[in-house]
């Protein structure tokens, strides 16, 4: 298929979704599809909703496309169901037929891995747990982000804020906990 587009996944989705491709459970997305979610996903009123996944799911009556979005405030109920109803317009006036597939619009959920420089300056102020590499030197921390700019990560936590360079990240996820978390950093030397 040409023209065939997904949108940049974290590793362990990539790697279950990799699983239901090898199964022939999902196909990747045509571009003409994908620039139609993305179109959708633009006129929605919530502030700054961005797609991060296309993807069909299942076969004949049950295919399904999967749209994964995400907002600074969070995903709720009425931004996919925006999404949806957006989409469903522009499928309709594009192609001047209904869809022939279900569609399903949701969030990253909790453990969507932080990537890119908008998902990490989006947590500013939030506690994240990441491992980066620098040198022979692997370091895991939890810590506060205080700043993401210039493809740089300032954190803090610690008698000194740490500035680590987005190349050099590994993994990033937000941590979810009740109260304040405790900051650590655990550094270990790679071996050659």
């Amino acid at each position: 298929v040409t023209g065939v587009q997904t949108c940049a996944l974290p590793i362990s989705r990539q790697l279950k979704l990799g699983a239901l491709e090898r199964m022939g459970m999902v196909e990747a997305v045509d571009e003409s599809v994908v620039e139609l979610a993305r179109r959708a996903v633009d006129e929605v009123d919530a502030a700054d909703v961005e797609l991060l996944e296309a993807r069909w799911a299942g076969a004949g009556v049950s295919r399904c496309l999967r749209l994964i979005v995400d907002c600074p405030d969070g995903v709720n109920a009425d931004v996919c169901a925006s999404v949806s109803r957006r989409f469903d317009v522009s499928w309709e006036s594009e192609r001047g037929l209904r869809r022939d597939f279900a569609i399903d619009v949701s969030s990253p959920g909790p453990d969507r891995q932080l990537v890119t420089e908008r998902d990490f300056a989006r947590v500013a102020g939030r506690w994240i747990d990441l491992e980066y590499v620098e040198g022979d030197e692997s370091t895991q921390m939890t810590a506060e982000v205080a700043l993401c700019r210039d493809e740089a990560l300032t954190l803090t936590g610690f008698d000194e804020p740490v500035e680590v360079p987005l190349a050099a990240i590994q993994r990033a996820r937000i941590v979810f906990a009740i109260g304040k978390p405790t900051p650590k950093r655990t550094v270990r030397r790679n071996k050659h």
